[in-house]
């Protein structure tokens, strides 16, 4: 198997830079990622683990997903079904309940921790001082995250109702498609237009 090389830094290594992302930058990486969901939906395709480090910013100004080792394509697994796959910080809690069917809405969860992440620079539900993974999981299957505007005050509502939908815990009551997503983001970075800072920052 050969394999791209693909320069460039990658979203976790920006946060843990800068801690958090320009909302226009932000919002560019998001807005390319759900992009190329729209592709993989399309093709009944899903990724399962999507986070900062495996989105990269590479020259000029392009957003890749990369890391493809957990994909699923519909009604064939190509990983065991019985595991618990995905980062746990970022997975959909039904990805938490092997038994249950994975489709395109648990990457639109994974997709909205990262931008909320981005935006504010914490990880919805992570608690440095409770080291118990089971009682984050709790956390991530019962409770919305706090909201993205009351952590970076400088976030509009639009933006924090887009992350809450796109990370709602029942599957059913979240954002159904990428698709829907796309028009939401280009409104977004239309209203931070004036904002002067770009891509070019991630390299």
């Amino acid at each position: 198997m050969v394999m791209e090389y693909i320069p460039g830094k990658n979203v976790d290594e920006a946060l843990q830079r800068y801690k958090r992302l320009p909302v226009k930058i932000a919002t560019e990486i998001a807005l390319q990622v759900t992009r190329a969901l729209v592709y993989l939906e399309e093709k009944n395709i899903f990724h399962r683990d999507i986070k900062p480090g495996n989105i990269i910013c590479t020259a000029p100004k392009i957003v890749k997903l990369v890391d493809f080792g957990l994909i699923k394509v519909d009604n064939i697994h190509l990983t065991n079904p019985e595991y618990v796959l995905g980062t746990p910080y970022y997975m959909a809690p039904e990805q938490l309940d092997p038994q249950k069917t994975i489709d395109i809405r648990a990457d639109i969860y994974a997709l909205g921790t990262t931008y909320y992440h981005m935006l504010t620079g914490i990880i919805p539900f992570f608690d440095p001082n409770d080291s118990n993974i089971q009682s984050y999981f709790m956390k991530k299957l019962r409770n919305m995250p706090i909201r993205a505007n009351q952590v970076n005050h400088a976030l509009s509502e639009e933006i924090a109702i887009l992350v809450e939908n796109m990370m709602h815990p029942n599957k059913n009551l979240r954002i159904p498609s990428p698709k829907n997503i796309i028009p939401k983001l280009e409104k977004i970075l239309k209203d931070y237009s004036q904002d002067q800072s770009d891509l070019t920052i991630m390299l």
